[in-house]
């Protein structure tokens, strides 16, 4: 229904980030940040507050992009996960890898190999309370450090929160600026002068 961007001020003033957006989704909402969060469930936090978010969301990573074949539910949590075995280009070392249990639901998330299935980027949560509660849990435990979503997403399965693993296909990772200049190398642009 909706699309929220947060930017970092820093980058808003020397890219204009926020009017490019602006431009590409018109209906979207961007939300300019003063300065670097604790990491991403951080800012998730921040904006959700921000917007007065508190129905279901869905957290999507900028530095990627893959296809699914059905719908989030509403009232379901995911995490949108990739298997390994069929992503053989995709860098791992610094994914995070869920366990899946024989019911198909996600049992916990690791930065260790623990299963074939990592996260591929997409994060559908049915309650953005809950999250939020869910956030200041895990902060209370963590004092320094990046604030993971996964980190969150594993405080939620401790308090009883299922959550379904969303099988998705044809990801294009771009987490590294190498990355993405490998992805740019695989298409071409051909100028022909008549």
């Amino acid at each position: 229904e909706q699309i929220f961007f947060a930017v970092l001020k820093e980058h808003d003033e020397k890219f204009h980030s926020s009017i490019i957006l602006n431009k590409l989704f018109p209906t979207s909402k961007v939300m300019i940040i003063d300065e670097v969060t604790r990491g991403q469930a951080d800012t998730v936090v921040k904006m959700l507050e921000h917007f007065n978010i508190t129905d279901s969301f869905l957290v999507k990573d900028s530095d990627s992009h893959f296809n699914f074949s059905s719908s989030y539910e509403s009232n379901k949590n995911y995490v949108s996960v990739c298997n390994a075995k069929e992503t053989p280009e995709t860098l791992l070392y610094n994914k995070s890898f869920v366990e899946i249990s024989n019911q198909r639901y996600i049992l916990r998330t690791s930065l260790e190999i623990i299963s074939n299935y990592f996260s591929c980027g997409g994060y559908f949560f049915s309650n953005a309370l809950e999250f939020i509660d869910s956030f200041h849990k895990y902060e209370e435990m963590q004092m320094e450090g990046e604030f993971f979503i996964s980190n969150v997403i594993d405080i939620m399965i401790d308090n009883n929160h299922i959550f379904h693993p969303k099988e998705c296909t044809d990801l294009k990772d771009w987490g590294t600026f190498e990355d993405w200049i490998n992805y740019k190398k695989s298409k071409s642009s051909y100028f022909f002068d008549i």
